[in-house]
């Protein structure tokens, strides 16, 4: 494991937000996994006890993403779901999966609104688009995308996609760009006093296109209720 914390400043000089960022590869393995966590140190005021939006305490920001460069990639592919085929396109064009919301049937909830109660999502799911042209679109993004070079090639997905939105996923000019926070978003974000996000992002450096195809369907050990009765734990 490699991991660093560290502080991202304003033009200013003064503390805008706290990150960790931690860096794991395993034996005989071509896939990286990254986890990172933005944290806001301020103390929220909460006045009248409410946690609303807007606190004195919050900060804003327009993104926070990932980038990682392929140099000599010549071609990308986008699989946009698991049971979906790749979308296929040249290194340099810019080929983009965005989603925008939870893409389930309240993806207009009024849970997902700003602090002047405006709701901030625009459209529901997700939309696939190369060169600014709208090529596909879907409910729930389980994505995987792709750089290939003459080399090698680097694939990157990350845990929970669609339930973290707005996030993104893109590649063009020799780089693939792990959207977090994408400035895609209709507006910047809001982190409250002493709130903190973490996600994680997994890498992959082989030529196979199904080796991150885990990530969006990760094993979960489930327990038979019975053997909590006979571990005889008590929460």
């Amino acid at each position: 494991d490699s991991s660093t914390s560290g502080q991202w400043r304003t033009e200013k000089g003064s503390t805008l937000a706290n990150f960790d960022c931690a860096l794991r590869f395993y034996a005989n393995s071509e896939t990286a996994e990254l986890d990172i966590c933005i944290h806001n140190p301020n103390r929220a005021r909460h006045n009248g006890g409410l946690w609303d939006l807007g606190d004195p305490g919050s900060i804003h920001f327009q993104e926070l993403s990932v980038e990682v460069r392929v140099p000599d990639s010549a071609s990308a592919w986008l699989k946009p779901e698991l049971d979906q085929p790749a979308l296929r396109g040249e290194a340099i064009e810019g080929m983009k999966l965005y989603q925008d919301s939870s893409g389930g049937e309240q993806w207009q909830s009024r849970n997902h609104v700003n602090a002047r109660g405006e709701i901030t999502t625009r459209f529901r799911g997700y939309q696939v688009r190369v060169n600014n042209r709208n090529l596909h679109s879907g409910n729930r993004a389980t994505p995987v995308i792709c750089l290939q070079g003459k080399a090698h090639s680097v694939q990157a997905s990350t845990r929970d996609f669609w339930q973290n939105f707005p996030s993104s996923l893109s590649s063009g000019q020799g780089k693939i760009t792990i959207g977090l926070f994408p400035k895609d978003a209709a507006e910047p974000y809001e982190l409250q006093g002493g709130e903190q996000k973490s996600q994680t992002v997994y890498l992959n450096y082989s030529n196979d296109p199904e080796a991150l195809l885990w990530t969006q369907v990760p094993l979960t050990p489930v327990l038979d209720a019975a053997q909590y009765e006979l571990s005889l734990i008590h929460i």
